[in-house]
């Protein structure tokens, strides 16, 4: 699990999801893309540590942007994403 502590200022991140190409994303991007995958998912199909946030997308996607680097969005399909710091 990435550590949030460890990267502290977190504005992108390598994603990753199948049968799509990497994508490089600023936290909002990446946030509203969590948004979508989570509400196609089932309650039950949610890790438990969501289930117990259920009625708060926003909590929900805190907790995985600040806990998590990856998401089962179906059977064998996980969504990665991985902080990256860009040069300037």
């Amino acid at each position: 699990m990435a550590d949030s502590i460890l990267y502290g200022d977190d504005e992108h991140y390598v994603v990753l999801s199948p049968d799509a190409p990497e994508e490089i994303m600023e936290v909002g991007e990446l946030r509203q893309k969590l948004e979508a995958v989570l509400a196609k998912l089932a309650l039950d199909e949610l890790p438990v540590e969501l289930r117990a946030l259920e009625g708060d997308r926003a909590a929900q996607i805190d907790l995985l942007i600040e806990t998590a680097c990856d998401l089962e969005i179906a059977p064998g399909e996980r969504m990665q994403w991985y902080a990256v710091r860009l040069e300037k």
